[in-house]
């Protein structure tokens, strides 16, 4: 939070991590979950190894992924395990759709 001379407030509001929880991690009652270390690392571009480790860079390299991506990738993250398999199987079958759609127009255009 120094570094990026957030309060705690703003770092709050920028990782969508709770205040309290914060507060708790600021006092050593709790250990950062790996979810919100997480949320730090994607909303803030920390490093996830300084995180946990101190060492290497603080920030990560701009990622080549755009915002709607790692938006995407974010909610993955932050879904119940429970949830992971039919996410999962929804978007292998869609993409699957999308293989035979293009198959489909190929196949259209050569005929």
């Amino acid at each position: 939070m120094d570094i990026l001379n957030l309060n705690i407030k703003d770092f709050s509001e920028k990782t969508g991590i709770p205040y309290r929880t914060l507060q708790n991690y600021l006092l050593g009652l709790r250990e950062p979950t790996v979810s919100n270390l997480t949320k730090i690392a994607t909303h803030l571009g920390i490093n996830i190894n300084w995180l946990l480790t101190g060492e290497g860079e603080l920030f990560i390299q701009k990622s080549s992924i755009d915002s709607r991506r790692q938006a995407i990738i974010q909610l993955i993250l932050d879904m119940p395990e429970d949830k992971l398999d039919d996410i999962y199987k929804m978007l292998e079958k869609e993409k699957l759709l999308l293989e035979l759609l293009e198959e489909r127009k190929k196949l259209k255009n050569t005929g």
